[in-house]
């Protein structure tokens, strides 16, 4: 039998744009007749990374932003983005010069700062445990009183590959459920933007939602996600069964145009979920 040799090599900023090239084309199929075609046209990666730089620097006073874990890999590069259009960035992560975390790797979050300063915007290192909550509060303190505001926020934190059980169903990942205790139901975008979501079908979906949490064991769950047009889906979970949604959180998708149960609008901001799928990150290039 014929064998065939793979060779991983480091990811570059080339194979980035061919993957949201990738994630555009199949955006345009899926939306083809529902979208305008003017809007269509305008997905492409180049208009759209030069339509956020431009609304980035449009900003009077300029953009303040926090990437949590960009020492390497995805962080860094978002962070970099950031700083080339013209945007403060406060970069953490736990690997400094003179300390390393357990990794035990030779990047660095001076490195990613210098990087975003040299890309024309102002990259602030600072080293932080995101598992400990007096310095994440801290970090957040010093934002405040050095800026005042926090305009985009980045959650590139990562560090369970360890503690997943990769051949143990999602629900029953003992790091997750039993160590920390966390059950979150999700939903997504039904039939990829094909399938019609009114009203009456997300309000409809919802003993289907009850039956199938029953069935697995789930009684309670730590919060109810909407993905997309997923969205419309969990805001009738979270107003329906409480039990499954004592946080609602929303992304990807227009939380102002939703109907929110009373007391669950607190405060509204623009998520937007980034998956990258494979890509040759230094870690992962080391575990091969």
């Amino acid at each position: 039998m014929p064998t065939a040799t793979v060779n991983i090599r480091p990811a570059r900023m080339h194979d980035a744009h061919v993957l949201g090239e990738i994630h555009v084309a199949s955006w345009r199929v899926a939306y083809a007749g529902l979208l305008p075609v003017e809007s269509l046209e305008r997905l492409s990666v180049t208009d759209r990374r030069r339509i956020w730089s431009e609304r980035l620097r449009a900003r009077p006073d300029g953009v303040t932003a926090l990437v949590a874990g960009a020492t390497r890999s995805a962080g860094r590069a978002i962070a970099v983005e950031l700083g080339t259009a013209g945007a403060t960035v406060y970069v953490t992560g736990r690997s400094t010069r003179e300390r390393r975390s357990e990794y035990d790797r030779p990047e660095t979050i001076e490195e990613t700062a210098e990087l975003v300063t040299r890309s024309g915007g102002h990259g602030i290192a600072v080293q932080v445990d995101h598992l400990d909550e007096r310095q994440v509060r801290a970090l957040t303190e010093r934002i405040d009183r050095e800026y005042g505001r926090l305009d985009v926020l980045v959650n590139d934190v990562w560090g369970g590959e360890k503690l997943f059980e990769w051949n143990t169903t999602l629900w029953q990942q003992s790091f997750l459920y039993t160590e920390l205790g966390y059950r979150v139901v999700a939903f997504s975008r039904p039939g990829y933007g094909r399938t019609a979501v009114g009203d009456l079908t997300a309000a409809e979906f919802v003993p289907a939602v009850a039956e199938a949490c029953a069935g697995v064991g789930i009684t309670a769950a730590t919060a109810t996600v909407g993905m997309s047009f997923g969205g419309l889906q969990a805001v009738h979970v979270a107003s329906r069964l409480p039990h499954l949604a004592p946080r609602l959180v929303l992304h990807s998708c227009a939380p102002s145009s939703l109907p929110y149960p009373d007391g669950l609008a607190e405060h509204l901001v623009a998520p937007l979920a980034f998956a990258p799928g494979h890509n040759g990150s230094p870690g992962a290039l080391c575990a091969f």
